[in-house]
């Protein structure tokens, strides 16, 4: 597949720019153009008064009024494009600022794109995916899933709420999906589609901004998922009340305008009791969505951009039409229906066609029917689009990370065979590509012990083994150049904290995460686990003992896993009881005022320590 760098989205950036440019020329000309046509059509109306000669400047303001409403029509075009050439130039940048990692650029931007919203959002919280993060869950906080410079920081281009909550679904629980591997190479392939033009990507992005997506529609989720509809009789009556109407124009051939106006005042009577009681009957029916078109045309144009666009994947195809009902059938369904209410959006326009028409209940109607048929699937069709834009974010890796490709993965169901992680240049993701080094590293059924100095890399490679397995279980891209692995689940007890909330310290804290890991090795499912410097916390002899006893307790065909120390007693004892141990180290060397590192893992183990000299380094001692 075609490699597709920083400069090929700064290139798109500086195209849209241009276009930009152009737009809004063509707007400030067509704003200058509008006001001179009203000015005029005002003029000739004030003239034709003053010299009553209305038949000549009557028309001439009647054709400028024209002309005006031509021009407004135009230019709100003008505009609408505008506002999607600068949509698709903020998501050509989101790509740049995420592949240089330069994330406080790409917060500012996003600060600028939402300034006008009406609900504004919390970028940290929502755009990040603060709101995501889970306390307790198995690896959430020790993999840095949620947050500015997070993964979901990184690869998340999802614009609508349920996009970035499918994303953020699958960076938590993927592992635990326990998906086959002919369903991820499914995803892998949906993903090489995804990835294999960018300018789609950006172009369904940018749509989604343009239509303000980014809210979750609680009204009209809400809204279909309670659709009632109308009463029979109320219904039948409402499809008699127009042939009321009948009665005035057989009326007219009395040629007795009395009879003829009285008639057509009762009929106008009629439909404004009935309408009246619609007010309160038909409140319900309505659900508070009568403003809800923009939205609806929105997520129309995603799916129809979907389809367009990998409608011939055969996986992407079922996961936008999820149910019996294709998701365009039911959005187009619901649109009809919006047509009909933005009649009755404008006061006096609604007033006036209850008046003459039962608008509200033929509205009431047609919304009931479309729920009766198609409510329970609305929502569906809402997680459908979600899923897709997982994936979309899923296919970012082709972008964000210098070296990626696809897993491959462990054939067999054994839990023991999926005790299994063989990966060959992985690199974290959130490293800067250019200066990431890249590593390798093996286990099948065994237990890594990672020994080296402070800050030599330890614990990022750990991290780098999680992430990497997270991203295959999403059938995702991976930051190796080579990686085939088991599918298991993950737990990690990495970044442990007190909790006064909770009146843990941080030892106790570190417990309980050990012993959740421990429990879960129960459960007889394939298991990588991930533990950075186990009970730092106590002293050295209990440190020591514990270790051990957690290692023999993980010790399991079905489990890998990563542990790092600087507790050369334990790797001591290791080596003398266990069997199912792997070595790997760090090293790092010193000059006369600083340590240089090269973060290169070695087999082996290392029993260097550079604590004092890093005390030195900053006065201590």
């Amino acid at each position: 597949m075609k490699e597709f760098d920083v400069r090929y989205f700064k290139d798109l950036s500086e195209e849209y720019s241009i276009a930009v440019d152009e737009a809004e020329k063509k707007s400030t000309t067509l704003s200058f153009v509008r006001l001179i046509l009203f000015v005029l059509a005002a003029v000739f109306a004030i003239i034709a008064f003053v010299r009553h000669e209305y038949a000549l400047f009557f028309s001439l303001a009647g054709v400028s009024l024209i002309c005006f409403i031509v021009v407004c029509v135009i230019h709100q075009k003008i505009k609408d494009k505008n506002e999607y050439l600068k949509c698709l130039k903020y998501a050509s940048d989101g790509y740049a600022y995420r592949i240089s990692r330069d994330f406080a650029s790409l917060e500012e931007a996003l600060k600028v794109r939402l300034k006008d919203r009406s609900v504004p959002l919390n970028i940290n919280k929502t755009v990040f995916g603060e709101q995501y993060i889970v306390k307790d869950h198995e690896y959430c906080i020790d993999l840095d899933l949620f947050g500015p410079g997070s993964l979901f920081a990184l690869y998340n281009v999802s614009e609508t709420s349920f996009g970035r909550d499918a994303f953020a679904d699958e960076l938590l629980n993927s592992p635990r999906k326990n998906r086959s591997p002919e369903e991820l190479r499914s995803r892998q392939k949906a993903c090489e589609t995804m990835a294999s033009d960018p300018r789609k990507l950006i172009e369904y992005q940018a749509a989604a901004m343009a239509g303000h997506l980014e809210n979750y529609p609680e009204a009209l989720i809400r809204f279909a998922g309670n659709a009632k509809t109308v009463d029979p009789v109320f219904s039948v009556i409402s499809k008699i009340l127009p042939f009321l109407w009948l009665i005035p124009l057989a009326l007219l051939f009395t040629f007795n305008p009395l009879y003829i106006r009285g008639a057509a005042l009762f009929v106008i009577f009629v439909n404004l009791i009935f309408w009246i009681a619609g007010l309160v009957k038909n409140a319900s029916c309505f659900g508070g969505i009568e403003r809800q078109k923009r939205q609806i045309a929105g997520y129309i144009l995603l799916v129809e951009k979907i389809e367009e666009n990998y409608g011939n994947d055969e996986y992407i195809s079922s996961v936008i039409n999820p149910g019996k009902h294709s998701s365009l059938e039911i959005l187009k369904g619901l649109m009809s229906v919006m047509k009909i209410l933005d009649l009755r959006s404008q006061p006096i326009l609604a007033f006036a066609f209850n008046l003459i028409f039962p608008l509200d209940w033929f509205a009431a109607q047609r919304l009931g029917n479309w729920g009766k048929a198609y409510g329970e699937d609305f929502e569906g069709v809402l997680l459908a689009l979600g899923r897709c834009e997982a994936m979309m974010s899923a296919a970012n890796g082709a972008f964000v990370t210098k070296d990626h490709s696809f897993p491959e993965f462990v054939e067999s169901d054994d839990p023991s065979e999926n005790a299994y992680f063989n990966g060959e240049k992985i690199v974290h993701p959130l490293l800067v590509p250019e200066t990431a080094v890249s590593n390798s590293v093996s286990l099948d059924s065994k237990i890594a012990i990672i020994t080296g100095s402070n800050m030599s890399g330890k614990t990022t490679l750990i991290r780098t083994c999680g992430v990497c397995s997270i991203l295959s279980y999403i059938g995702g891209y991976v930051p190796a150049e080579k990686l085939k692995l088991g599918r298991m689940n993950i737990v990690s007890s990495m970044r442990i904290v007190d909790s006064l909330e909770d009146n843990m310290s941080t030892f106790r804290s570190e417990l309980v995460r050990i012993s959740s890991i421990i429990s879960a090795s129960k459960e007889g499912r394939p298991m990588l686990f991930l533990i950075d410097e186990i009970f730092r916390g106590t002293n050295s002899d209990d440190r020591t003992s514990g270790a051990l006893t957690v290692l023999n307790s993980l010790s399991k065909p079905y489990i890998i896993g990563f542990m790092t120390t600087h507790d050369y007693a334990l790797v001591d004892k290791t080596v003398e009881s266990m069997e199912n141990i792997a070595y790997y180290h760090f090293s790092d060397r010193y000059t006369e005022d600083s340590i240089v590192f090269d973060y290169i893992l070695t087999e082996g183990i290392s029993r260097e320590s550079n604590a004092a000299f890093l005390m030195k380094l900053v006065g201590i001692g």
